[in-house]
């Protein structure tokens, strides 16, 4: 809803824009993990979008919109002041990193059949890590059993003799 409100209001957005370095990006279905670079960029620009709602020229331009400019510019600046909004994108980032670095991995160029096994492994040992001392350490074993639901779909017999075989090569 943020990224939202700023790139579809120009005038928001070119405020924005005054206070940081970087841009807001958009959720693109033609690439992978757009939900968690999204969060990132937006926890990157934390502090630029917080500079940015106590202009005096956001409140002024805020105030002058029609009814729809203003109730979403209010949830807009309530989500921004909100520290347990930020908790919550730092968890989600936190609890996220290691399978967007997993599909990164696999998203390269060279063969890595043998490999993905183990680091998928490594992911859900990283996951269960961090999620002990999250205030979402109650839902392990529901994000476990998503993963694992998702990995039995792609996890074929071609893939664990290639598994076997590594070593060999080396």
């Amino acid at each position: 809803a943020i990224m939202k409100y700023f790139i579809n209001h120009t005038h928001a957005l070119s405020m924005f824009r005054e206070n940081s370095k970087l841009d807001l990006l958009k959720v693109t279905k033609t690439r992978f993990s757009s939900h968690y670079i999204l969060l990132k960029r937006i926890m990157e620009c934390r502090e630029a979008l917080a500079t940015t709602i106590v202009l005096n020229s956001w409140r002024d331009w805020v105030k002058c919109g029609d009814e729809n400019t203003r109730n979403n510019g209010a949830k807009v600046c309530d989500t921004i002041k909100d520290d347990s909004f930020w908790d919550d994108v730092e968890s989600v980032l936190a609890i996220t990193k290691p399978i967007f670095v997993l599909i990164k991995f696999c998203n390269g160029e060279r063969p890595k059949m043998g490999e993905i096994y183990e680091r998928k492994d490594n992911m859900m040992g990283e996951i269960k890590d961090i999620m002990q001392e999250n205030t979402y350490a109650s839902y392990y074993h529901q994000v476990e059993k998503i993963i694992l639901t998702k990995w039995e779909k792609v996890n074929i017999p071609l893939h664990c003799f290639g598994v076997c075989i590594k070593p060999m090569l080396l």
